[in-house]
């Protein structure tokens, strides 16, 4: 087996570097040369002189002019945009065509004006729309949503088109599709799915720039996620200078919630290094409720359990970098992250079983909870310039993390919680490191301005260590049982991939590309033989853009993707819901495969789309399973044999006045599941309706105001389905001449984003009804303020391969 491995891995890094050695050499290129003046026609010396690709807008080249204003540079003929800026002069853009056939290739005289600053001048800005479409990604430009300031990223993607939050058991799902690959600033996350929610909840959206809903990922991004990409785009600072902000935020939710973030970069010639931490608390109170009623020909049994649960969550996250020009081609980058998320939790659950060989019984216990979850990233990049028309990228990841997560129940007398007359029962100890090695080479080469090919190759290395152990006391025999179930995972991902994009015709854009994964995994579990399970698939990805005219857009795309099995769903454990009902994992999940369609009409802001996805072996969680022995209930991860889902999504803006205009977003979605449970075939077929609707207000002054309803009316979970669900928010800003904020916001006014969810397939012994309210209502009141030389654009420092972070579940 590891011989056979050796020979994929072998096959793959010579068809990466026949790959790059088959490409054709780059056209020679053209002496390009132009002068640059000042409004009176005097030189302008030392002006930045910017190409960038028409395609993509990927940089291209560029140079700084003489002390006689003029410049010149090697470029490939092609259309390009061509950007001229110095400080105190307004930037000069536009699009140039150089042909080929030529040598020298002269630039008409450009000319920049001077910028003229007017003490109490009225400032008109542009504001980016809340909603933008492009042909594989929904962008949300996070600053122009009022109701952001004092969020957290947690809830501004609760809110965003097609994207379903679930807090309980911390799945994110775009278009009615679980599966979500998280990343930010371009790399991906590998904390549990619960984490990841968690850490999004301690991020002030104040840091963030715009999110990435990407349905249609290129080929060189990782296949994980069946439903799409989320990412997280920070706010990063161009110019030389210093730049920042410091928000601070405090409101109540059941329970007091304050936090606080900052950011700083600095420029400084060839150095660019930056620093963002935020700090999260909340204390609040959730109610969980889980009733069960078994029916068969040997029992009739119900089972109600009822928790509160009293948790104080507290969340720390760091992350800075830093990069260094070398040369004029070579930059080298540090990226290092670091995430702390602390959850202390209390409850009291009580539960009533009743059964017709079982007299009724009442039971009550308390509950206590520690998770703690450490994580240490760090990531080196090295990327070098071949000439004006490749480029290389050879990058290292070091992934760290740790979870520790005990907990004690005891049991109390029926009607009495006093703490002195308590009585252990069960104590779950659990501790669980992980270690990730992830290195890549990545390829880019453009041959001419119509064509961008790029190539890559990477390695991902994993090691898992679960120990878990239980002591359970019984009060009959007064004796303690102790188990324990330690399970190891070691995994080894190789992929190789290669795309290209082309403009084939002025208004016809093509994007294809084609990945390849093996995938190996060594599953060791005590008392147990090992098992070994090895993958290979190969993902396609296709996207055409069609410019009907220069506002409006055909659009088309196809990718297919995976989900596989994440550790926790495989590996051993036990979280108690009551006295019979318990979480666990799942050894034999299989990874779920998913082919996604898209087609999309597109009109300046208006966009329609009809989506079409099919999953083989869909994941679900928290599935309900009988033991048939002890009649206890198991909820534990499952595959589903097939999920198919059509859907159509519509996002539209409407100007009311020139003070009050709505963003809509509707989505009707078709689900039919087919999945055999207990050696039964089970088809089920779920109508679903989703809507979000946005009023924003510009109101007099510096003063906005926004209100914002949304709905999603059920959706599948395997054998279960949520049922209908929804908030309403408000929001008013105040904005500030030295460019701070300040926010009041009021989330899920009505407390209705509550979790219902039921399991009646009709077909089977038992059903369940359970609910989760997590209380999202509450108040926030956020001020950011902004220091450093707030005119600065924005600009990329962040890492630029796509790495991992997301399968740690």
């Amino acid at each position: 087996m590891r011989k056979a491995m050796d020979t994929k891995i072998l096959s793959l890094i010579v068809i990466f570097f026949v790959n790059i050695l088959i490409i054709p050499q780059a056209p020679a290129q053209i002496n390009l040369t132009g002068i640059i003046t000042e409004s009176n026609g005097l030189p302008l010396p030392y002006a930045s002189v910017v190409f960038l690709n028409s395609i993509d807008s990927n940089f291209a080249g560029g140079t700084l002019s003489g002390t006689d204003g003029t410049f010149s540079i090697l470029l490939n003929s092609g259309t390009y945009i061509l950007q001229v800026s110095s400080l105190g002069y307004k930037t000069l853009e536009s699009g140039i065509t150089i042909p080929g056939g030529v040598q020298v290739f002269t630039l008409d005289t450009l000319t920049l004006n001077e910028a003229v600053n007017t003490l109490d001048a009225v400032i008109v800005k542009a504001q980016k729309p809340l909603y933008e479409k492009k042909s594989d990604r929904i962008n949300i430009n996070v600053q122009s949503g009022i109701t952001s300031g004092g969020s957290t990223v947690l809830d501004i993607l609760a809110k965003s088109p097609g994207v379903l939050v679930n807090r309980q058991n911390g799945n994110i799902e775009i278009n009615g599709k679980k599966g979500v690959l998280m990343m930010i600033d371009g790399k991906q996350n590998r904390l549990p799915a619960d984490a990841i929610v968690q850490m999004l909840e301690g991020m002030n959206s104040a840091n963030v720039e715009k999110i990435e809903i990407i349905t249609a990922p290129p080929a060189k991004y990782d296949a994980s996620g069946n439903a799409g990409i989320i990412n997280i785009v920070l706010k990063s600072s161009a110019d030389n200078g210093l730049n920042g902000n410091i928000s601070t935020t405090a409101g109540y939710q059941r329970g007091p919630v304050w936090g606080a973030s900052s950011r700083i970069q600095q420029r400084k010639n060839k150095l660019n290094t930056f620093l963002n931490y935020s700090f999260r608390s909340v204390q609040t109170i959730n109610y969980w409720k889980y009733n069960t009623e078994i029916i068969t020909d040997q029992i009739t049994a119900t089972d109600r359990n009822e928790s509160k649960r009293k948790p104080l969550t507290r969340l720390h996250d760091l992350r800075a970098g830093l990069e260094y020009q070398i040369t004029g081609t070579t930059r080298a980058m540090l990226f290092l992250s670091g995430y702390q998320r602390n959850w202390d939790m209390k409850a009291i659950t009580n539960n009533r079983y009743d059964s017709d060989t079982i007299p009724m019984q009442f039971t009550s216990m308390e509950v206590k909870e520690i998770n703690k979850w450490n994580s240490i990233t760090t990531n080196l990049e090295l990327a070098q310039k071949l000439g004006n028309a490749h480029n290389l990228y050879i990058s290292f990841d070091y992934l760290y993390y740790m979870n520790h997560n005990p907990s004690v129940y005891y049991r109390l007398p029926s009607g009495n919680d006093q703490p002195g007359s308590k009585q252990q029962l069960i104590q779950v100890k659990k501790r669980t490191p992980i270690y990730y090695k992830v290195g890549g080479i990545d390829y880019n080469y453009q041959p001419g301005p119509h064509l961008i090919i790029e190539s890559g190759i990477k390695g991902a290395f994993s090691e898992f260590r679960n120990k878990v152990s239980e002591v359970k006391f019984d009060p009959e025999t007064q004796m303690n049982n102790n188990d324990s179930a330690n399970a190891d995972l070691d995994e080894s991902i190789f992929a190789i991939y290669s795309s290209f994009k082309w403009n084939m015709f002025p208004d016809l854009h093509l994007h294809a590309g084609l990945r390849y994964e093996y995938t190996r995994s060594a599953f060791n579990e005590e008392s147990q033989p090992e098992t070994i399970r090895t993958f290979a698939n190969i993902f396609p990805e296709l996207s055409v853009t069609h410019d009907l005219s220069k506002e409006r857009k055909l659009q088309f795309s196809y990718n297919r993707r995976i989900t596989r099995p994440t550790f926790n769903d495989m590996a051993p454990f036990v979280f108690y819901v009551g006295p019979r009902t318990y979480v666990s994992g799942n050894l034999s999940l299989k990874p779920s495969v998913t082919d996604a369609f898209d087609l999309s009409y597109n009109i300046k802001q208006f966009w329609i789309s009809v989506r079409f996805n099919n999953s083989k072996n869909e994941i679900a969680q928290f599935q309900p399973e009988r033991d048939t022995t002890s009649n206890e209930m198991i909820l534990r991860a499952k595959n589903v044999d097939n999920l198919r889902t059509f859907s159509v999504h519509a996002v539209f803006p409407l100007k009311i006045s020139r003070w009050w205009a709505i963003q809509n977003d509707y989505a009707i979605y078709f689900h039919a599941l087919r999945t055999r449970e207990d050696g039964i075939d089970t088809d089920q077929a779920l109508k679903a309706f989703a809507f979000n609707m946005i009023h924003s207000f510009d109101l007099s002054g510096k003063f906005k105001a926004e209100a914002s309803v949304s709905y999603q009316s059920g959706s599948f979970l395997g054998i279960s389905q949520f049922k209908s669900s929804g908030s309403v928010n408000l929001g008013i800003k105040k904005e500030f001449k030295n460019a701070s904020v300040m926010t009041l916001t009021a989330n899920d006014l009505f407390n209705t984003t509550r979790w219902r969810i039921t399991t009646h397939p009709g077909n089977m012994e038992f059903g369940s009804d359970w609910s989760y309210d997590w209380g999202g209502r509450s108040i926030t009141l956020s001020f950011s303020f902004q220091f450093g030389n707030n005119s600065l654009s924005d600009t990329e420092i962040k890492p630029r391969s796509g790495a991992e972070r997301s399968r740690v579940q």
